[in-house]
């Protein structure tokens, strides 16, 4: 099978003040980031390409301005794009970037993923809170963990805690569910249908391709020109010829 086409987009990212052309801004602070660069990176089906970066001063402080007089923002004109923010590669901030977002950010350099927060969008709301939620389900089986193996020689305290951690999986699937269903029209329920944890996957691709069609028919009449939603839509395809290739889109 060919290779997908990757959403062919680029983002010019300027360190200079606002001002009546800005498309969309992301900035905030990382402590205990000072001298390290906080790196901005355009997400595709590809990879990760990385865009433009700030080295932090003292407080931590960094700020991109994305300019609307670069022809490279045309993808932005009709579609959100996906963006990655890290010191680390291995440690990486996933967001969802609309034109005209004021993006704030906040985090810690030490464990940028697990405790960031972030406003200034919606789509960049939504996909924090779908964070969230992910944290606080490996919280949940991260305690029961601690148990079992204080615990791994006790049969029935084994298979109690077993039995818990299926209702943790299944709730915590209903709440994807739940978000998808109320979110019909936003990008971030892609990121809540290949939501994983420790190679779990949530929705099981094949079971589960009637949640992915869904999404992709409401996401195609909103975004009809966003490569992103073709290439789900390509995704879909594969996975319905059995020939699926591309990785998700948190990969």
């Amino acid at each position: 099978m060919k290779p997908k086409t990757a959403i062919i987009c680029s983002l010019a990212l300027l360190l200079c003040a606002c001002s009546g052309n800005k498309t969309a801004s992301v900035s905030g602070k990382i402590s205990n980031g000072a001298n390290k660069s906080v790196k901005i990176a355009l997400q595709t089906f590809g990879g990760t390409e990385v865009v433009g970066y700030s080295k932090l001063p003292a407080d931590g402080s960094f700020s991109f301005k994305i300019r609307k007089d670069d022809d490279r923002f045309s993808q932005l004109e009709t579609s959100p794009m996906i963006l990655k923010l890290f010191i680390d590669e291995d440690d990486c901030i996933t967001t969802i970037l609309c034109m005209n977002d004021d993006i704030k950010l906040t985090a810690d350099a030490g464990n940028m993923s697990k405790s960031y927060s972030i406003s200034g969008g919606e789509e960049t709301v939504l996909k924090h809170s779908l964070d969230s939620a992910l944290l606080t389900f490996i919280n949940s089986v991260d305690t029961l963990y601690a148990i079992y193996e204080k615990n791994i020689e006790n049969d029935s305290i084994r298979e109690e805690i077993e039995s818990d951690y299926l209702l943790i999986v299944e709730k915590h699937r209903l709440y994807l569910e739940d978000f998808i269903e109320k979110h019909p029209y936003n990008i971030a329920s892609y990121f809540a249908f290949f939501q994983s944890y420790n190679r779990r996957e949530f929705f099981d691709k094949n079971k589960d391709i009637g949640i992915l069609v869904k999404i992709n028919l409401n996401l195609s009449e909103k975004y009809p020109e966003s490569e992103y939603v073709k290439s789900m839509i390509s995704y879909e395809n594969d996975i319905k010829n059995n020939t699926v290739t591309i990785k998700s889109p948190e990969q």
